[in-house]
């Protein structure tokens, strides 16, 4: 979130040129939720700005062959009681995809070798 996209995708395909077949695990914020806290640190003063977002969680695929999504979890859309008081975001189904965590698959893991 705080690297450009190039910088990003940079990483992924490293990582992917490097260990084959592993599993990369990432949190993400969405397109809206990038704007709500920048516009909150242009604001205040505190924080610090969002580079990127994952619109879509099927994004990753389409920078390499190879990279599939293997799941997705969204925190506002369970009853997590640590979430506190954001956990009320739940209830409007647009706020619920604005955080997620996600795994991918990084390549054919029978490429891998140590």
């Amino acid at each position: 979130m705080y690297l450009e996209e190039t910088q990003v995708k940079s990483l992924v395909l490293a990582l992917k040129e490097h260990f084959p077949g592993a599993e990369l695990v990432c949190d993400a914020f969405s397109p809206f939720l990038v704007w709500a806290n920048n516009l909150r640190v242009t604001r205040t003063k505190i924080g610090t700005r969002c580079r990127w977002a994952l619109k879509n969680s099927k994004e990753l695929e389409r920078w390499s062959d190879g990279i599939s999504l293997l799941d997705e979890f969204y925190p506002f859309r369970c009853p997590e009681p640590r979430l506190g008081r954001a956990l009320q975001v739940r209830h409007l189904s647009f706020f619920t995809k604005t955080m997620g965590v996600f795994r991918y698959r990084l390549g054919d893991k029978t490429k891998f070798s140590v």
